[in-house]
């Protein structure tokens, strides 16, 4: 599917950082491109506003009658690229090294974007079973999201799984099953010494 290798670097090539400091439009902007890609593959999606701005994309594809409903979901927002001197590539120019693509987000997470959307189009949009796709924007900063099961229960209520394509393979060839991920945490330590 050369597509979606095509549809990878264009994803990686927009740098949705959601990290304060900086701008927000692109990261809206990514969020068009992946509700683009779905409507390319037979959806519907919408773009849920957080109270940030930055958009939830979701789209709902039915599949037979009584079939279970699976959410898949991934983020496609970025951390920074930080020291662009440490990089051996462009951050936001995916490249191929030893048969992977590298560039910011390539792994975490626009691939799991893109391996969402190779399963939607590998069924044609008519998956064997309901799909309801999340792709979220604010996984590496701030938003609302993680208070969605609170304030819009019906989202995830009537769910019978979830697949979150958010972990890269340990080797190329090899399915890694990840159980948990590291996460980031940021704060502002002040220490006060008496003089």
């Amino acid at each position: 599917m050369p597509e979606v290798r095509r549809d990878l670097e264009a994803l990686v090539a927009i740098p949705s950082i959601n990290f304060p400091g900086y701008d927000l439009p692109d990261v809206v902007r990514c969020a068009e491109a992946c509700a683009e890609l779905l409507r390319a593959a037979g959806a519907e999606p919408e773009l849920i506003p957080s109270s940030s701005g930055v958009p939830t994309v979701r789209a709902d594809i039915p599949g037979p009658d009584g079939a279970p409903l699976v959410l898949l979901y991934s983020h496609y927002d970025v951390q920074p690229a930080g020291d662009l001197d440490k990089w051996h590539t462009e951050p936001f120019a995916a490249q191929e090294r030893d048969g992977r693509l590298y560039g910011r987000g390539a792994a975490d997470d626009k691939s799991g974007v893109i391996t969402h959307l190779a399963v939607l189009r590998a069924f044609e949009g008519s998956p064997p079973v309901n799909l309801r796709i999340l792709f979220e924007g604010e996984e590496e900063y701030g938003g609302d999201f993680e208070e969605w099961p609170t304030t819009k229960p019906e989202v995830f209520s009537d769910l019978d799984a979830a697949v979150i394509c958010d972990m890269v393979n340990v080797e190329i060839g090899q399915p890694t099953f990840t159980k948990k991920l590291r996460g980031i945490i940021e704060g502002v330590v002040t220490v006060t010494t008496m003089e």
